[in-house]
């Protein structure tokens, strides 16, 4: 499961608690039994919980061409454009125009 995926199962099911919440609340006012919309409005709310811990542990996934800063961690949106703003290759690892400046020009080469 990703992220994305593990987020919009977290949306899925606090929608679904809002929707018993409500039929909760209108089986309260109608003079209905609400424990049972309560209990499983609970439930969802507590599977939306679940999904939301378990998307703030998986990682963000980028595209595989999508190159990213081997020092500071930046990314740019594909190669061609990391190039035209002056990323390099220190000593074989992109790094950003800013990271790049930082170390002897014998370290470093263009993509």
């Amino acid at each position: 499961m990703t992220r994305e995926q593990a987020l919009q199962e977290a949306v899925e099911a606090a929608e679904a608690g809002k929707r018993l919440a409500a039929s909760a609340e209108r089986a309260a006012h109608g003079g209905g039994d609400p424990q049972r919309y309560a209990v499983a409005g609970g439930v969802w709310a507590d599977t939306a919980r679940a999904y939301t811990a378990l998307a703030a542990v998986l990682p963000v996934l980028r595209p595989a061409s999508q190159p990213e800063c081997a020092v500071c961690g930046v990314t740019d949106i594909n190669l061609v454009r990391a190039a035209a703003a002056g990323w390099r290759l220190v000593l074989g690892r992109p790094a950003c125009a800013f990271c790049a400046g930082r170390f002897p020009d014998w370290t470093c080469r263009q993509f």
